[in-house]
C-alpha cells in the first residue's frame, strides 16, 4: 500500500491542518513510547489531539502513516523543487532534498524519538520504508526523464537510492553528534561526489539495452551505509 499524502481533510496543507497533523504526530508518538504500537488505537491517536476516530480516518488510512505525516509536506515540497529545477541532473536531486533534510533537522528531537519507536515495530519500519521508496521512485523518474529516454530506468533509480542512502547517513551522523559538522554542507559534498564519479557517460549509453527497452526497476538502499560504501555501489554499477 501507497503511504498517504494527504495533509489536511481537504488535501491541502493549511495552517490548521499542519497544527493538527503536528498533535496527530506528536500524541502518537506519546502513546507508541508509553503504551506501545500495538496497544494504541486510532481511536486513542484521535483522542489525543482532539478529534474523532472517523476524523483521524479522514487523515489517515492506517495508523502506521501518523508517525510519518511530515513526509506528505516534505514530498510536495520536493516534488515541486524538480519540476521548477535547472541543472546537473544529479545535484538537482540532491539539492531538491533540502526541505527533507531541513525538516529533520530542525525536528531533531521527534526524528530521534521516531527513530527509537520505529526500529522496536515491524509495522512501523515497514511504512518507514515505503516512504523512502516514495522519495526514491520521485528521483529516480526525474533523473530518468532527463535524458529523453536514453537513461537505463533501473540506473536511475540506483542513483535517486544512492542520494537518498547519503542523505539517511548525514542524518545518522548529526544526530548522533549534533554539534560535529554541518549537515547541510556535508550532504552536498556527498552529492557532488555522486555526480562526479558516475559523470556524463556514466549515465549516458548505459540502458537495459534493445532487448528489455521496458524494463524497470526499484532500489531501497540500506540507510546505514557508509559514504565509501555508496561509491562502491555506484562504481559496481557502471560496470
Amino acid at each position: 500500500m501507497t503511504p498517504s499524502r494527504v495533509t489536511t481533510s481537504g488535501g491541502s496543507a493549511s495552517p490548521d491542518g499542519e497544527d493538527l497533523n503536528a498533535r496527530l504526530r506528536l500524541g502518537a508518538l506519546h502513546l507508541f513510547e508509553t503504551r506501545g504500537f500495538d496497544a494504541t488505537t486510532a481511536e486513542d491517536i484521535a483522542q489525543s489531539a482532539g478529534i474523532s476516530r472517523r476524523t483521524f480516518f479522514r487523515y489517515f488510512p492506517v495508523r502506521e502513516d501518523v508517525l510519518f505525516s511530515d513526509h506528505a509536506v516534505y514530498l510536495l515540497r520536493v516534488e515541486e523543487r524538480l519540476r521548477a529545477a535547472h541543472g546537473e541532473p544529479i545535484r538537482v536531486a540532491g539539492v531538491a532534498l533540502d526541505p527533507l533534510l531541513d525538516g529533520l533537522v530542525d525536528d531533531a528531537d521527534f526524528v530521534v524519538r521516531r527513530s527509537v519507536v520505529t526500529r522496536e515495530n515491524v509495522a512501523l519500519r515497514d511504512r518507514e520504508v515505503l516512504w523512502l521508496r516514495e522519495y526514491q521512485q520521485l528521483l529516480g523518474t526525474f533523473l530518468a526523464e532527463q535524458d529523453l529516454g536514453a537513461r537505463s530506468a533501473i540506473f536511475a533509480q540506483i542513483v535517486a537510492a544512492a542520494i537518498l542512502a547519503a542523505l539517511s547517513q548525514v542524518i545518522d551522523r548529526w544526530l548522533s553528534a549534533p554539534q560535529s559538522e554541518d549537515p547541510r554542507a556535508l550532504f552536498a559534498e556527498l552529492v557532488d561526489e555522486i555526480a562526479e564519479s558516475m559523470g556524463e557517460s556514466g549515465l549516458r549509453g548505459r540502458g537495459p539495452g534493445a532487448e528489455h527497452p521496458e524494463r524497470t526497476g526499484v532500489v531501497v538502499i540500506n540507510s546505514r551505509l557508509s559514504a565509501d560504501e555508496i561509491a562502491h555501489l555506484i562504481e559496481g554499477a557502471r560496470r
